[in-house]
């Protein structure tokens, strides 16, 4: 398969047999591939798609793998079927146009980026450092003061709209802060609040539910749509480590989490099939040095600036799913691993 040629956001695949035992763990009896052999020939991250060659039909897929190690039903993962070399490089051609076309002329003067939840700790170091890099950045929060104090060390670049994510106001600032932007090219939502403790308090649950979750899907949603109508662009929300498993000190924080990074995936494989240029980064941090990071057993500690410019680097380039820091995945894996009457004793 020289003959096919990739560019961004297509790119070779030097080794496919890490891609190769993934589609095979993903597909189940009744799906289309099931039981036959197939080599990767390239990758597609942003959106997690694979391109793979199936010698015994002699034909090609671009396959987009779900990333979830087990067998779902006869639809997933999701893939499309092209009979001839030429066909699939037609297919490689239109989305490298597309990419070029998103892509032409945004350096990062002209880009415009919101950070909802940017009074404090990730979000207001993210929106300094996309200041520093040029971007145009609108920040949203509760503490006007706050936010008027980062606006004033970056009056060039720096746009400021006021409002709590658990009020009515939601969109209708969004939209006026868009205005001032003059356009939105990067959505990250880092509002978020946890209250540990012993006792289950509903009011902290209530607050919580109502930020990480009511406050965050009717963004998310605005954003999505948004997004859809332009053509492009590209979202992210900062989830967290305890999205893997119920927590018994912060039982609505985990369960929030939990339905953030859920909502996040299913964004992801809605912009799949309707095949938009929409990037759909889930972050899920360990502990990051911000007052937030609460509890006297903590490890791993990653500093704000670090965790922040990690987590910028992931949304330029549309990863899906992200740790911070990167070792974090295998808490991660050790988490959803662990049975039940271990966890018990540690969750």
């Amino acid at each position: 398969m020289d003959e096919l040629r990739f560019n961004t956001p297509w790119h070779k695949v030097k080794n496919g047999a890490g891609l190769e035992n993934k589609l095979y763990k993903e597909v189940g009896p009744k799906h289309i591939l099931f039981g036959k052999k197939v080599t990767a020939l390239a990758r597609r991250q942003d959106l997690d798609e694979v391109l793979f060659f199936i010698p015994q039909e002699n034909r090609f897929a671009i396959v987009h793998l779900t990333w979830g190690g087990r067998p779902l039903d006869e639809r997933y993962p999701s893939t499309d079927f092209f009979n001839s070399a030429e066909a699939i490089q037609k297919e490689i051609d239109s989305h490298i146009k597309e990419w070029e076309h998103d892509e032409r002329d945004f350096d990062n003067s002209q880009k415009r980026v919101i950070i909802v939840g940017a009074t404090s700790g990730i979000g207001r170091k993210m929106a300094e450092l996309y200041a520093q890099q040029g971007y145009k950045v609108g920040i949203t929060g509760r503490r006007k003061e706050l936010l008027d104090e980062i606006q004033k060390t970056y009056p060039d670049k720096i746009m400021v709209e006021c409002f709590d994510v658990t009020g009515n106001e939601n969109i209708s600032k969004l939209q006026s802060l868009v205005q001032k932007l003059g356009r939105l090219d990067i959505l990250i939502y880092c509002s978020g609040i946890a209250e540990p403790g012993k006792e289950l308090n509903w009011q902290n649950d209530k607050l919580t539910v109502d930020t990480n979750v009511y406050g965050f899907i009717e963004i998310a949603n605005w954003s999505f749509n948004y997004f859809v109508k332009q053509g492009h662009g590209s979202m992210a929300v900062i989830s967290s480590i305890a999205a893997n498993r119920g927590n018994s000190w912060a039982p609505a924080y985990s369960a929030s989490k939990s339905f953030q990074s859920n909502y996040f995936e299913a964004l992801a494989i809605k912009a799949y099939r309707i095949k938009k240029n929409i990037g759909i980064t889930c972050i899920e941090p360990g502990f990051v040095d911000t007052k937030m990071a609460k509890g006297n057993k903590r490890f791993w500690i990653v500093p704000t600036e670090k965790a922040a410019r990690q987590m910028i680097g992931a949304i330029d380039k549309k990863k899906r799913k992200v740790y911070i820091s990167k070792r974090w995945w295998l808490i991660a894996k050790l988490m959803r691993w662990m049975p039940f009457w271990i966890y018990k004793r540690i969750g």
